[in-house]
């Protein structure tokens, strides 16, 4: 056996073994914090946060926020349509297996999750421009770790999907952060 095979089954172990760790109450629930409208609230609470830090300024860590959403989100499905990894509830073999929620099966594809690196990004992204520290970023990365794991827990992404996206979503926020910067420092310079 390869080692990319031993990698991918070592994957649908964990993906099993986390997946069958489900109870009927946590259900609707994590299928609720899969939902992008769910968070709506704390959406805002973010730009409240940022609003309230920047003031007059706080239009430019909000635009680096939505660009590097929209940036993680069509990188990770430029990724998903190149690799074209089935979502464990598209694989045949192991559909029976799985459990899931409310019929929900995602897209045909699953690695990287766009979920994992839309939150990751956000998460990573708010803790620099907030200037969070232990207990604020504790609770951001919680609940990126959160958002991921639904998806792992309703059978709609292996544990290496979650991984990549929110990889990508780290590459991602750096990248926004240190061209904020620079972006930043040209205004003042400006001014």
């Amino acid at each position: 056996m390869s080692f990319w095979s031993k990698l991918l089954e070592a994957d649908q172990n964990l993906f099993f073994f986390l997946n069958s760790k489900h109870l009927t109450w946590l259900d609707q629930l994590m299928f609720l914090f899969s939902s992008d409208w769910f968070w709506i609230p704390l959406y805002a609470l973010f730009v409240f946060l940022l609003i309230k830090r920047y003031q007059k300024k706080s239009w430019l860590p909000i635009v680096f926020i939505i660009a590097g959403v929209i940036l993680s989100d069509q990188v990770s499905g430029a990724i998903k349509r190149t690799v074209q990894r089935p979502r464990p509830t598209h694989d045949l073999t192991l559909q029976k297996e799985i459990h899931i929620v409310n019929n929900y099966t995602g897209g045909s594809y699953g690695f990287v999750s766009s979920h994992s690196a839309n939150t990751f990004c956000i998460a990573i992204m708010l803790i620099s421009f907030l200037y969070f520290r232990n207990l604020a970023s504790a609770l951001i990365i919680l609940w990126a770790i959160l958002v991921s794991y639904s998806r792992i827990y309703l059978g709609v992404h292996f544990p290496a999907d979650i991984l990549g996206g929110a990889i990508l979503g780290l590459i991602v926020a750096i990248s926004l952060i240190i061209i904020k910067k620079r972006v930043e420092k040209q205004l003042i310079y400006k001014a």
